[in-house]
């Protein structure tokens, strides 16, 4: 895994792909899907992130592969 601080990194790719599914059934692109999920985990996880913002979604197990 990569150890990027301000990355998330993508290591269950079930999970990512089933929310995934659902944001493209609205239409959401890629790059929007990964902006929102950015956007509610910081605000969700702020403390615990100790004001550290996630900033990027990593993919080393090629999640992202077929989108």
């Amino acid at each position: 895994m990569g150890n990027d601080w301000g990355t998330l990194w993508i290591e269950d790719c079930e999970t990512y792909r089933e929310l995934r599914s659902y944001t493209k059934f609205i239409g959401l692109d890629l790059e929007g899907f990964n902006e929102l999920l950015i956007k509610y985990l910081n605000d969700k996880y702020q403390e615990q992130f100790f004001d550290r913002p996630i900033k990027k979604v990593g993919d080393e197990n090629n999640c992202l592969e077929e989108y």
